[in-house]
């Protein structure tokens, strides 16, 4: 149930982005984070980047032709379609906790996921251990759906693909903006967290 709500806010923030995907944003709007394809900050939102890359897996897959996730050669056939969807719950239930974990951390800093005005650093929760957590939770939905459906490209490939578009698009911008707007604030916590929790 904790999973479908998940989904279902996910849907939401996704269409309420794509909504204002082709507007330019109006100049009168506090400083933000600016998502458009016309002279936004981020060209395509993080949500819909992500159904942008499964889609793209699951094209390729069609095309080149559909490998699986590699778990057949050490799983037996007769477990191995309760294996994967087992997997791919485990995998989704551990994207949505940390979604939730996130929530609460960016709403203890006062702000949210939406790319709202940003008042203070967002340190606690799986904020203290990686900078990016809820990007965590994103990649989650990909490996998911590719563990269901046995596609590699989905669970590999457009994972790969979203997450070069978060690291060296979407992230370095919210950084730039953090910087500014929060100062030495966001410096010094920037400086104690790695962006990926590794690196």
């Amino acid at each position: 149930m904790i999973v479908i709500d998940e989904l279902i806010g996910l849907s939401k923030v996704t269409a309420k982005m794509a909504a204002n995907a082709w507007r330019a944003p109006p100049a009168t709007d506090p400083p933000s984070i600016r998502i458009g394809l016309i002279g936004g900050d981020i060209p395509v939102a993080p949500p819909l980047a992500m159904l942008g890359c499964v889609l793209g897996g699951f094209g390729v897959s069609a095309i080149a032709g559909m490998p699986g996730v590699m778990l057949q050669p050490i799983v037996p056939e007769n477990y191995y379609l309760p294996t994967r969807l087992f997997s791919a719950l485990i995998v989704v239930g551990a994207g949505s906790r940390i979604k939730r974990e996130c929530d609460k951390a960016l709403a203890k800093a006062g702000t949210e996921a939406e790319f709202k005005p940003v008042p203070s650093v967002a340190n606690t929760g799986p904020y203290a251990m990686l900078r990016n957590p809820m990007y965590v939770a994103i990649l989650a939905f990909p490996s998911m759906l590719g563990l269901a459906f046995d596609n590699a490209w989905v669970t590999f490939g457009s994972n790969a693909v979203l997450w070069l578009y978060l690291n060296f698009v979407v992230v370095p911008t919210e950084e730039r903006f953090l910087r500014v707007e929060l100062g030495e604030a966001y410096k010094k916590y920037a400086a104690s967290v790695k962006r990926w929790g590794i690196f």
